[in-house]
């Protein structure tokens, strides 16, 4: 079964936006076995609208992908500490789910981020690398990693 999300709908659920109300975060994150490439990861969260959305780019690769939201939770851990969210997003490869990135964090800590492959089920955990700066514009700066590490 063939699942389709149309672009039109996606694309204009960015353009309805207003633009200086959505908050990005990037992460670049790396995989802890070294058997996939790191992900550069953007969440973006518009509060007027209680809107999030996300994409991932693998390093080394121009192809943008987009994420749906398919779960999220907020916990209160203690009540001095910052919630703790988890939240599921499915992966869009040419208008089907094929896989899904889940990422539990509190505050501006990342505890645990994971991709799951629906095809083959495999299954890969990914850090935040401290050793890649990034920027909004020009994201991730993989080389960077061979200079500090």
């Amino acid at each position: 079964m063939r699942l389709f999300v149309s672009p039109i709908i996606f694309c204009f659920t960015f353009l309805s936006l207003p633009a200086l109300a959505v908050s990005v975060d990037v992460l670049c994150l790396t995989n802890l076995s070294g058997k996939s490439r790191g992900i550069e990861f953007r969440s973006y969260y518009d509060p007027g609208v209680k809107w999030s959305g996300a994409v991932a780019r693998y390093e080394g690769s121009t192809r943008v992908i987009p994420l749906i939201s398919k779960y999220r939770q907020v916990d209160v851990v203690a009540p001095d500490r910052p919630y703790q969210e988890t939240n599921i997003w499915w992966e869009v490869l040419d208008g089907r789910f094929t896989g899904e990135y889940e990422m539990v964090s509190q505050g501006s800590m990342v505890a645990h981020f994971s991709y799951t492959n629906y095809k083959s089920k495999t299954s890969f955990d990914y850090i935040r690398d401290p050793n890649v700066d990034f920027t909004e514009t020009n994201g991730c700066a993989w080389q960077d990693r061979s200079k500090n590490g």
